[in-house]
């Protein structure tokens, strides 16, 4: 049993190193630096720890942490409030004015009218080389006849104000069509509505029945064009003028040219057919392209949904057109 015993202790100061007893020795010899040193007791020879002073700087840390946590609750408490009050003011607006639609979705809404436009005119392969008189200055046909007049009447005259602050006329014609919308909806339209459309469907066909393949079905167009291009239309239109910032539909004007014909231009138009980036610049300065038709209108887009920075213009879907024959 004793070999055994120094067998381990052999093995066990071999494990452990040639040094270990010469550093046990030396830590041992040294004097420990912990727990620090004691402070010394004025009432009593012997060292003690002040445990009264650290006691006091603890609780004063204690207190000022309080403080600071307390500070900042308030703060938060206070933008929470001010959070708050943005919020129900903003919900406030949303109950008069309706939601205000994404960018996204009265794009989609523009591209599903004019498609449907441009699907059913396939329906009318012939060709015409006389175009319309003039665009049709029906608006808001929605509203009752009684009312149609004086919303237009209103709106030219705060327009044309020069005290009415474009903000404050912008609010007062999103606030006035959404209210509008809430009491005539599309499912109570008056009869005078549906009269007038029927008189506009009737004027299309007058000019676009010659153009008609000779087997279309007429009742089946005129149905399609009703509800897939006119009240889609008006839905889109309805939309447009509830919101805070202002929608509206560009034709492309004529610049000042002697021969009042219309130019391209890259900015406001893209050419059927053809992507806005295949013409360089350097083609689209040595060439000059006159407009042979406007197919569809641009949708534009100024102010914001706060009602802010009407003066900024923003070309939303720019306005498809068929240009002539380039010259060089």
């Amino acid at each position: 049993m004793i070999k055994n015993k120094l067998a381990i202790s052999h093995s066990q100061n071999y494990r452990r190193g040639p040094d270990y007893e010469n550093n046990k020795q030396k830590h041992q010899a040294e004097p420990s630096t912990y727990p620090p040193p004691l402070m010394t007791d004025p009432h009593s020879q012997s060292p003690g720890w002040d445990y009264k002073q650290i006691a006091q700087q603890e609780i004063n840390n204690n207190n000022i942490l309080k403080t600071q946590m307390a500070n900042l609750e308030e703060r938060c408490r206070q933008q929470q409030l001010r959070i708050n009050a943005m919020q129900a003011a903003r919900d406030a607006q949303e109950d008069i004015l309706g939601n205000q639609e994404p960018d996204i979705n009265i794009k989609q809404r523009f591209n599903v009218v004019f498609s449907s436009i441009k699907t059913w005119c396939n329906k009318f392969p012939q060709d015409a080389s006389r175009p319309l008189d003039g665009r049709s200055s029906v608006t808001e046909i929605w509203i009752p006849k009684e009312l149609r007049g004086s919303v237009a009447t209103l709106e030219g005259s705060f327009y044309g104000a020069g005290e009415v602050s474009p903000v404050a006329f912008q609010e007062w014609r999103a606030l006035t069509l959404s209210l509008l919308c809430k009491a005539f909806p599309s499912y109570e339209w008056t009869k005078d509505a549906y009269h007038d459309l029927k008189q506009i469907l009737e004027v299309v066909f007058m000019v676009l029945r010659p153009l008609a393949s000779p087997t279309a079905n007429q009742e089946e167009l005129a149905s399609l064009l009703l509800e897939g291009v006119f009240i889609e239309a008006i839905k889109l239109s309805q939309m447009m003028r509830r919101q805070r910032a202002y929608w509206y539909l560009s034709f492309p004007e004529t610049e000042q040219r002697s021969d009042s014909q219309l130019v391209f231009r890259g900015e406001e138009m893209a050419e059927d057919g053809h992507d806005d980036g295949e013409d360089d610049e350097g083609q689209r300065e040595d060439y000059e392209r006159d407009i042979d038709m406007v197919i569809l209108p641009g949708l534009h887009k100024k102010g914001n949904h706060d009602g802010l920075h009407y003066d900024v213009e923003h070309v939303a879907i720019k306005a498809e057109v068929l240009c002539k024959p380039r010259i060089k």
